[in-house]
């Protein structure tokens, strides 16, 4: 998530009923047990003010529901990154709260309901509307997409930049339509039913590619990927890639590159020698 990314100030009450939470000096601030969610959640219902300087929120624990959702969005105005993880309570009604807030990434993380093989994600088509005219959401992530589909994707808000999903049925139609989207960063996991054709039409915008365990995807991408833009590009567990598929990215710009979990080895990587790793 982008809090563990970030380096901010970070104030600590997951062990105490009773901290102090001053309102000037929080900026970034994690809830990670039944203890920090009450005392957060009390210090926003009597302060008159609330967190105004709050800019980053970490929901952590499993017993957020949708009336935290719909005090933090009152009371934390200036709130611009949130990640909500593993919170089955949470539905459609709690995440609409979110549309009164500045938010520049929104971190959708576990967000289900039952279990395996019975899941139900709570972030659906329906869910994703609720974002639709955002014009300041610049990243979002969703891990559990099994609701998630094709048609789904055209909610995403023009103003995204950054898309990461994950367990998602979406195919290939869905794919030419986020690559005809003004992204620089796309993120895929577990996604089954996505093939190389879904690229074809590859925007040479993007500047990142991560496509994780989607089994169908082969080394043939490597020649639909424009080798001018692209400066990350991750394929880990895609074992259907060989060292003459390398061949197709010799000359490429890249500073990163993750090919763990396949089946590439050094012979291959020498196609990149020249590339600025």
């Amino acid at each position: 998530s982008f809090l563990e990314r970030e380096e901010l100030y970070a104030l600590s009450v997951a062990g105490s009923k009773t901290a102090e939470i001053p309102e000037k000096a929080i900026l970034h601030h994690t809830i990670s047990s039944e203890a920090s969610l009450n005392a957060f959640i009390t210090k926003l219902q009597n302060s008159q003010d609330g967190l105004p300087n709050l800019q980053k929120l970490s929901l952590q624990y499993e017993g957020v529901t949708d009336g935290h959702l719909g005090i933090i969005s009152a009371q934390c105005r200036n709130l611009k990154y949130l990640d909500i993880c593993h919170a089955p309570q949470v539905s459609r009604e709690g995440l609409a709260y979110l549309q009164n807030l500045p938010l520049k990434h929104l971190g959708l993380f576990g967000l289900i309901r039952g279990r395996e093989p019975y899941i139900t994600s709570i972030v659906n088509n329906d869910t994703l509307s609720l974002f639709r005219e955002s014009t300041s959401l610049e990243s979002l992530e969703i891990s559990r997409g099994e609701s998630l589909t094709d048609e789904g994707l055209e909610n995403l808000p023009a103003s995204l930049r950054h898309f990461s999903l994950g367990k998602s049925n979406i195919t290939d139609a869905g794919i030419a339509y986020l690559l005809s989207r003004p992204l620089h960063s796309l993120n895929l996991a577990d996604c089954p039913n996505i093939t190389n054709e879904g690229f074809e039409n590859f925007r040479s915008a993007f500047q990142s590619l991560r496509i994780a365990n989607c089994h169908q995807i082969t080394g043939d991408l490597f020649g639909k990927l424009n080798k001018e833009s692209l400066r990350f590009l991750a394929l880990p567990g895609l074992r259907g890639l060989t060292d003459e598929h390398l061949k197709k990215l010799e000359g490429a710009v890249l500073e990163h590159l993750n090919l763990e979990g396949t089946n590439i080895s050094g012979r291959g990587l020498a196609y990149l020698a020249h590339s600025p790793l």
